[in-house]
């Protein structure tokens, strides 16, 4: 893994992004949302500011109950694909489309009635979204009723297996003095009805043999007048394929030339998901939407570290999560680095990670879990915390520790956000605080912005 890998891996982004993806309404935004990663990279303000504005504008209609449903859209773009390549949909993907049409219809309603002002970032989605209210009402009614031809078939295949099932029954009460059946009942082998025979009575019963038992003492027979009647339903069940096959051809063709209308609601449903996802996550923590500085900034107002608030979300319990404010800003590069200190257990980690994920969510459009009035840049985060030793790369937690040091220090610019936990540690004190020095005084002239975790006096002098 390189550095930024490393650095998401040990602020638990991937714990972050599960619970995202598990307050999507559909497969395919847990799908998108499972493998997030920070989109709008410094520089982007235009972007990060769209996103962060379509999740407040997601969480005030949460918040009003008057949010769209996307629940039961289930269609993949495979489905979609075949039909613009012009293959058949089935009956499962006709309904999979039959859905995307209502929930389409329905959504892009909602998202018109919006208030254009209000909602500046949700209300273009309804031009996103198709309506096409007699295809869908031509789907329901095919896909419910079918046509008057299937119907009829089925109607006869049904009556013509009435008539098999009396003429079983007649027969089992003819032969019902004899020692010609096994059981007084028919059963099914190879799709025909049969009766149980005794095998050294077989010639009472006129038809033809299917089947026989292990010890080969019964054997299963079907009745010549049973035959006619059951090849007139395989008849039947032949038409009555063959309609489905012109019924599924008709509709499909019907749907073919909104295969790209469809295709682009369909995206268009999933970024909705994905944003509502995002509002959903904001609602569980109590998210703020932050400002973003155009210059290097972190105003952090009663930050509280989010995996612990979704911990106690899954947990059901009520624990106290500590809020922390963070500030760091300023002109000059000495302003914007920040060494904490404290007694073990104390929660410097705790914090570290919860500034790391607070600069990474901002990049997402996730709204952090702070106050109103906060503010932050965008940054490059890149993150030193925990122990790394690898056996397979013989490294030792120090020299593992050096290795992603000397990643970041090759990497920090301006828009560098650097963690460090226990920077320096893990050798001799005063070689680590001499290092540890250095590492702090060339990212201060870089011009990143550093928070850092220590022990040594001679870091907390500095």
């Amino acid at each position: 893994m390189d550095i930024y890998q490393r650095s998401l891996k040990s602020l638990e982004w991937e714990r972050l992004v599960l619970a995202l993806a598990g307050l999507a309404e559909t497969s395919s935004g847990r799908q998108r949302l499972v493998i997030l990663l920070p989109e709008a990279a410094p520089g982007e303000l235009l972007l990060a500011n769209l996103l962060l504005d379509q999740t407040k504008e997601a969480l005030d209609l949460i918040n009003a109950r008057a949010y769209p449903s996307l629940a039961g859209l289930e269609i993949s773009t495979d489905t979609l694909s075949v039909l613009s390549l012009g293959g058949a949909l089935s009956i499962h993907e006709l309904l999979a489309v039959f859905k995307l049409l209502r929930i389409s219809r329905t959504v892009k309603n909602s998202l018109a009635l919006l208030d254009k002002t209000s909602f500046v970032c949700l209300h273009p989605f309804a031009a996103r979204f198709v309506a096409l209210p007699h295809l869908e009402r031509d789907l329901s009614d095919a896909l419910d009723e079918a046509s008057p031809v299937l119907r009829r078939l089925r109607r006869e295949a049904r009556e013509l297996g009435v008539k098999v099932k009396e003429e079983l029954k007649r027969i089992i009460n003819n032969l019902s003095g004899s020692k010609a059946l096994q059981e007084d009942l028919y059963t099914m082998r190879n799709g025909r009805f049969v009766l149980p025979v005794n095998a050294n009575q077989r010639y009472q019963v006129d038809g033809i043999v299917h089947d026989a038992s292990h010890t080969g003492l019964t054997i299963f027979v079907e009745p010549l007048p049973v035959m006619e009647l059951s090849n007139q339903i395989r008849i039947k069940e032949a038409e009555i394929e063959s309609e489905i096959e012109r019924i599924l051809l008709v509709l499909t063709e019907s749907l073919r030339p909104h295969a790209d209308a469809l295709k682009d609601s369909l995206e268009a449903a999933i970024e909705l998901d994905c944003i509502f996802a995002r509002a959903r996550l904001a609602r569980i923590m109590d998210g703020e939407r932050p400002e973003l500085a155009a210059e290097p900034t972190i105003d952090l107002k009663s930050a509280k570290h989010p995996l612990l608030l979704l911990q106690n979300q899954t947990e059901g319990k009520k624990r106290p999560v500590i809020a922390n404010s963070v500030t760091i800003a300023g002109g000059a590069s000495s302003a914007r680095s920040l060494v904490i200190t404290g007694p073990n257990t104390g929660g410097k980690t705790v914090l570290l990670k919860l500034i790391g994920l607070c600069a990474l969510m901002v990049r997402c459009g996730l709204l952090p879990p702070v106050a109103r009035g906060s503010s932050i840049s965008l940054f490059e985060v890149s993150a030193d915390i925990g122990d790394d030793q690898s056996i397979a790369e013989s490294l030792s937690t120090f020299s593992s520790h050096i290795k992603n040091i000397v990643d970041i220090l090759n990497g920090a610019t301006s828009k560098s956000l650097v963690l460090l936990d226990e920077v320096g540690a893990g050798t001799d004190p005063k070689e680590g605080a001499a290092l540890s020095q250095a590492i702090l005084e060339d990212l201060a002239h870089k011009g990143a912005c550093v928070v850092a975790t220590t022990h040594l006096g001679e870091l907390k002098t500095l």
